[in-house]
């Protein structure tokens, strides 16, 4: 991730894993990105399976739909939330899926200011997990981490870039995956990475204001209502 300081920026996501089961076949056939279309661009670099004998199949533009997402229907408020599906070419048991996004953001959500959150990959065995976020080396960040997941930090040309490297070797069992599925959506389960420009909730309370100024002013009408 790459953040401006205007409050603009970049998502890149590059993934490489490798399908075992038919399980897996199933869970990866169909690939789903959302994005907000109000304040997001969403492009798909490339979609591919490399093939047990060495060959490589990539899906095409006709592979991608682009749709409004389904919490749309029940909520009208987030039509600007869309979903790109793509259909992912032959893939079969033993063969690698390999694919790149990237989300720009173009109209910041609070100009000047920008977020993240990132939880690392538990429940599935992951070789090689990294995050790295690239932020102008001025700029006060509030920065919290899980206890295990300290970043190294280098600056270079006026940016600061955090990076957090991740392992996990082997997949929890039944019995230990089933309390974290219960505990799972609770409200005082938090990510690993949490970084924000906001220093305070004041600043957030401040912000939000703006947004609300012109809403929470009666008009006319409303004055004639209560009257």
């Amino acid at each position: 991730a790459r953040f401006e300081d205007d409050g603009t920026g970049t998502r890149e996501m590059t993934v490489r894993v490798r399908v075992q089961s038919e399980a897996g076949v199933q869970q990866l056939g169909q690939l789903v990105f959302g994005y907000n279309s109000a304040n997001e661009d969403l492009q798909i670099g490339y979609v591919r399976v490399r093939k047990a004998d060495g060959t490589v199949v990539s899906a095409s533009a006709g592979d991608v739909q682009d749709l409004t997402a389904p919490v749309a229907r029940n909520a009208p408020v987030y039509t600007d939330y869309r979903q790109k599906h793509v259909t992912v070419p032959g893939l079969r048991p033993g063969e690698t899926l390999e694919y790149q996004t990237t989300t720009k953001v173009h109209t910041p959500l609070a100009p000047g200011n920008f977020w993240l959150e990132h939880s690392f990959a538990d429940q599935v065995i992951m070789l090689d997990e990294e995050l790295e976020v690239n932020v102008p080396a001025d700029r006060t960040l509030k920065l919290k981490t899980a206890p295990d997941a300290n970043p190294t930090i280098t600056e270079e040309h006026g940016r600061r870039i955090y990076l957090w490297k991740h392992a996990n070797l082997e997949r929890p069992s039944d019995d230990e995956e089933a309390p974290k599925k219960k505990k799972k959506g609770r409200k005082d389960e938090v990510p690993d990475v949490q970084l924000t420009t906001f220093q305070n909730w004041g600043d957030v309370g401040k912000w939000y204001a703006g947004l609300e100024h012109e809403r929470v002013v009666p008009d006319p009408a409303i004055r004639a209502k209560a009257a």
